[in-house]
């Protein structure tokens, strides 16, 4: 998370590099502790030249399968090691498949695969 300077009120972001990192890291984590995941992608203004201080992370998650609905799914994903804010959608594959509308354009025109 963003951190106050020891001498001032200013929140220092951190660096691109740093979030990225962090994100590939958690990444390879996530995949080694659940087999069932077939693979996890970033969207939205991460992924554009807008990204910037206050900019949180758009991540989907693509499972095999989950005995847990959609709206519980994402507790079990631990992100606070993440330096930033993360919003977290895990879909199993045949959810994912079967989006529809405008929100499966942007996940078919977005998502960047890690």
């Amino acid at each position: 998370m963003p951190v106050r300077s020891l001498n001032s009120s200013v929140l220092k972001w951190p660096r691109r590099e740093e979030v990225e990192e962090a994100l590939l890291s958690w990444v390879e984590k996530e995949k080694r502790k659940n087999p069932d995941i077939l693979r996890i992608g970033v969207f939205g203004s991460y992924n554009t030249p807008l990204w910037g201080a206050g900019s949180d992370l758009d991540v989907v998650v693509v499972l095999r399968r989950s005995p847990y609905p959609f709206w519980e799914r994402s507790r079990y994903f631990n992100t606070m090691s993440l330096p930033v804010p993360v919003d977290l959608l895990v879909y199993t594959e045949e959810e994912f498949e079967k989006l529809e509308g405008r929100f499966a354009q942007v996940m078919q025109k977005e998502v960047r695969w890690l």
